[in-house]
């Protein structure tokens, strides 16, 4: 059984004082404030920002609860999806790089360490000005601000409620005016959804402070050497709902197509290591994307977690899965890249792959899964979890939850390589 973190104990808490479940399902919300929040012994700002449906702490998840900030200090957990689903990556479109040639000072090339790098180096290459269509953007917003006042409609159970906001912070990652009015907000880390807040809120307000030009929402997401460029559209501007209506998915490199995952040989060197829990990191994209993050140097778990907007606990595990493979390893709670980390952190998109592919082909269950994937056969859930509880020692219940993220990272190579 997994330890709940500070945060699942202190919204249960909540949850259990204030009846805040009954309450949400009887009036559709339910108001809170952060001085109660503060009374758990946490403090609102890592109460109350879940960028994902998936990384809000579980009584939030189970009620279908969204928390929106509506003043300072004051929040409602509304009965409804605040959230969008991302489309994934499918297509990948080379951007040509050249107007970066001159560039020495945004290594860009050695691998990106952060949102706002992401952003810089996208519309140093003209990429933004290409996907929005306008040559003229300059950047004016970065930071944080506080909003004017404005309403909208949130579409709550049992019935619709009006929502009225003032004086609430907003992060805008970057703004950029021209012809339009371009507002971005950044990921590192893939995504499959994010919360409708964090672009409708600044759209709203850039309309309340009267900017007459058309502004364009923008989701940028980075992740292993991609740059997916979502443009979003509110519909109706006084409901909260939003819709995805173009994406383009840009590289900066040559695009080269891997060889097949049956072409890939294993590693012979690689040894499972040491005092390393078995991988529980099922979205293999962020173990890449960790390997550029730690570029920067060491990192504890609640760095990398706040860098892609996840529970520390989170940030742990893609931590680990990167040590498990050999391109990581953690010394007095910080992780820190291998020699052979830093060489992959720098490899192009393609050779990442094949280097992965060739890592776990070489490592008990992770072989046995590969070799039935090439094969086109039927996961072999049973017989991986089995393999997992003999060679790592782990009980039934949890040789099961590891083979998920075997699956996963197997499966994930497969659609990759083919």
């Amino acid at each position: 059984m997994q330890k709940k973190s500070p945060n699942e104990k202190a919204w249960q808490s909540l949850f259990d004082k204030y009846r805040i479940d009954q309450k949400a399902s009887s009036d559709g919300f339910f108001r809170l404030t952060a001085d109660q929040i503060r009374k758990t012994g946490r403090e609102p700002r890592l109460m109350t920002k879940f960028d994902s449906r998936e990384n809000r702490p579980s009584p939030l998840k189970r009620a279908g609860l969204t928390i929106l900030p509506v003043s300072n200090g004051e929040y409602f957990l509304l009965k409804g999806d605040g959230y969008i689903d991302i489309p994934p990556v499918k297509k990948i479109e080379r951007y040509d790089s050249s107007r970066m040639s001159t560039l020495e000072t945004i290594q860009w090339q050695d691998g990106i360490r952060g949102e706002s790098q992401a952003i810089d180096t996208l519309f140093m290459a003209s990429a933004i000005k290409t996907f929005i269509g306008d040559e003229a953007l300059q950047l004016t917003m970065r930071g944080r601000l506080r909003s004017s006042k404005f309403a909208f409609t949130f579409d709550s159970t049992p019935k619709p409620l009006e929502i009225q906001v003032e004086g609430v912070q907003i992060e805008v990652d970057a703004g950029f005016e021209g012809g339009k009015v371009v507002i971005i907000e950044a990921k590192f880390g893939s995504i499959d959804d994010f919360i409708v807040r964090q672009l409708y809120y600044p759209y709203r307000n850039l309309l309340e402070i009267g900017v007459k030009k058309e502004i364009v929402p923008i989701l940028l997401v980075y992740s292993n050497r991609v740059y997916s460029l979502y443009q979003l559209e509110f519909p109706n501007v006084d409901r909260y709902e939003a819709r995805v209506i173009r994406q383009t998915n840009f590289t900066l490199e040559q695009v080269k197509a891997p060889r097949q995952f049956a072409d890939v040989e294993p590693t012979k060197t690689l040894k499972t290591p040491r005092g390393v829990p078995f991988p529980q990191a099922d979205d293999i994209s962020k173990v890449f994307d960790v390997t550029e993050l730690l570029l920067a140097g060491r990192m504890r778990k609640e760095e990398i977690a706040a860098e892609f907007g996840v529970d520390p606990r989170q940030g742990d595990y893609y931590g680990n899965a990167a040590s498990w493979l050999g391109l990581a390893t953690k010394k007095k709670h910080q992780f820190e890249l291998t020699s052979d980390g830093l060489r992959f952190s720098r490899m192009d998109r393609a050779h990442r792959i094949l280097e992965v592919a060739s890592r776990i082909k070489s490592l008990p269950a992770f072989s046995q899964a590969a070799d039935a994937a090439i094969r086109k056969q039927e996961f072999p859930f049973d017989e991986i979890a089995k393999i997992i509880g003999k060679e790592y020692g782990y009980s039934e219940s949890t040789q099961s939850r590891r083979a998920i993220t075997v699956r996963a990272w197997v499966n994930w190579l497969s659609r990759e390589l083919g």
